[in-house]
């Protein structure tokens, strides 16, 4: 388990696996269990920050489950299932239960392809969370949810494959590791502790590229397939649909009319202001120089208008929790 002291006194630790996120004082409302999107979700305590932290301020336990990317959906849905009990578990056993009271219910917020696995998670698993939040939601085929030919790429991984040294391919954390050795030697030091959470990001680059290597070109189950099993058994008794203005790839408005379609009394939506990209992010420090320069207005201008549209979010999700926890 590692846990780490933040300024706003809130409990965060890493248990199972999971980042854990809660008030440090007092029995928390409800938990949540959270997923980022594609990529982002592998370190979300590092993407999300301010989301998460927004949500434990509430008076939420907030648990995050890293995932790498793959094309294997339901095996990924099954997996932060489990490793989401099995935090919750690890947090009862270890005396700490009261983060995640039993008789508390718990809620599923889930990010991009995060939204997508909590609503697979909803039909393959009972009992469901007591409600689910899906924002931006995205589940579309992979010639566009990856911009590139996959061709080529499959003819890259088998070259790889063939040279002698394919076996060898270093992991992120070992090459992080030899670069701060290699830089420390000429007295540059970097921090460490920052650039190997940043690990499972990298790392899942590999994976990808091997399972396109391994002949997947198409998620499993497809999009049409994954809607086929939404529609016919998610069991989520209330689900709020969260879509931004500006947002190219959202796939919102068919699952809400997916989910509509089932339990028009239990299934709500909204527009908010922001991005695909609005929920990551974190209260970053700017500091301003001796003099307050035009690059200095333009930085607290940008971080405002994020760090807005952020709370923004976190308050129309608090809301959707009290009224159903």
């Amino acid at each position: 388990m590692r846990t780490a002291t933040t300024p706003n006194a809130l409990y965060e630790a890493e248990v199972g696996g999971c980042w854990v996120t809660g008030p440090s004082a007092g029995r928390p409302k409800a938990t949540v269990h959270f997923l980022g999107g594609a990529f982002a979700g592998a370190s979300p305590q590092l993407i999300y920050p301010l989301l998460l932290q927004t949500l434990a301020k509430a008076g939420y336990t907030v648990i995050s489950t890293p995932y790498a990317v793959t094309f294997k959906h339901l095996d990924c849905a099954r997996n932060v299932h489990d490793k989401f009990n099995g935090c919750v578990e690890a947090l009862r056993g270890s005396g700490q239960g009261f983060l995640v009271p039993e008789e508390k219910a718990v809620h599923g917020v889930g990010h991009s392809n995060g939204a997508l696995l909590h609503a697979l998670i909803g039909a393959m698993f009972a009992p469901p969370n007591s409600s689910n939040a899906l924002i931006s939601f995205n589940n579309k085929q992979v010639k566009d949810a990856i911009p590139l030919s996959l061709g080529p790429i499959q003819a890259a991984v088998a070259n790889v494959r063939s040279q002698p040294w394919a076996a060898g391919v270093p992991s992120a954390d070992s090459l992080i590791t030899s670069a701060v050795g290699a830089l420390s030697q000429s007295g540059l030091m970097l921090d460490e502790r920052a650039l190997r959470s940043i690990a499972p990001a990298i790392d899942q680059l590999n994976s990808v590229f091997n399972e396109v290597g391994d002949g997947n070109v198409e998620f499993i189950p497809t999009p049409a397939e994954s809607r086929a099993l939404v529609q016919s058994a998610y069991r989520v008794p209330y689900t709020l649909l969260v879509q931004f203005e500006n947002d190219a790839i959202d796939e919102t408005p068919e699952m809400t009319r997916i989910l509509s379609s089932a339990n028009p009394a239990g299934t709500s939506s909204v527009i908010l202001p922001g991005t695909h990209i609005t929920p990551c992010g974190g209260d970053v420090a700017w500091q301003v120089g001796r003099s307050f320069s035009p690059v200095d207005a333009v930085a607290l201008g940008v971080k405002a208008v994020v760090q807005a549209d952020i709370r923004r979010l976190g308050d129309k999700l608090i809301g959707w929790l009290e009224s159903h926890s």
